[in-house]
């Protein structure tokens, strides 16, 4: 009886796996209208996240409800991704965020001498990056980080300085690629004839 009833929840499991979710409709179907309950977990959702960012300085959770970030993102290489999503959260391996969950040896100092390597820090204030930060104001158009992480064009140049600045060593192979990449490089050079080579 067991393993009649066992088999029972695995094959309604993996039909219950082949039905579209609701209100997922396949592609070229029209959406279906949102239920009771989905009305309910969207405002509970909402609630949850609006409760969690009060007091919350990152980007992430200054970013309304009702924005969508996935435009922040779109057309971007994937280290210049990954670095706009850290910054975004400000969970990134900068000295302040690593002090703060107790990597060993790691001191929250920043190379330049401030007492915490922040986010905030780096983009706006850290004088080891004077001469980059220039470029990058003229870029987004500001020197407040919260609007330098909330539009797409600046959201895009931030993480795209922040690679180039080579602040943290997880995205420098990924900058030389890139800069290869951009490059006059031809990989296949015309062979040349030599003189003593011809008959």
């Amino acid at each position: 009886m067991r393993g009649y009833r066992a088999w029972q929840a695995e094959r309604a499991g993996l039909n219950g796996a082949r039905r579209p979710r609701a209100n997922r409709a396949p592609p070229g179907r029209p959406r279906k209208e949102k239920t009771a309950i989905d009305e309910w977990a969207e405002l509970e959702w909402k609630r949850r996240w609006q409760q969690k960012a009060r007091n919350r300085r990152e980007a992430t959770w200054k970013t309304p409800w009702e924005q969508s970030t996935l435009a922040l993102y779109s057309d971007m290489p994937k280290h210049q991704a990954s670095a706009l999503f850290l910054l975004r959260t400000e969970v990134i391996g900068l000295n302040g965020w690593l002090a703060s969950i107790n990597v060993p040896g790691i001191s929250a100092e920043c190379g330049c001498g401030w007492t915490k390597q922040t986010v905030q820090h780096v983009l706006a204030l850290c004088p080891l990056y004077t001469a980059g930060r220039t470029e990058l104001v003229r870029r987004t158009g500001t020197e407040d980080v919260g609007r330098m992480l909330s539009t797409p064009e600046k959201a895009q140049a931030t993480a795209r300085w922040f690679v180039q600045q080579e602040i943290l060593q997880q995205f420098n192979l990924a900058k030389a690629i890139e800069e290869e990449e951009e490059g006059d490089l031809t990989p296949f050079q015309p062979l040349e004839e030599d003189e003593q080579d011809l008959p």
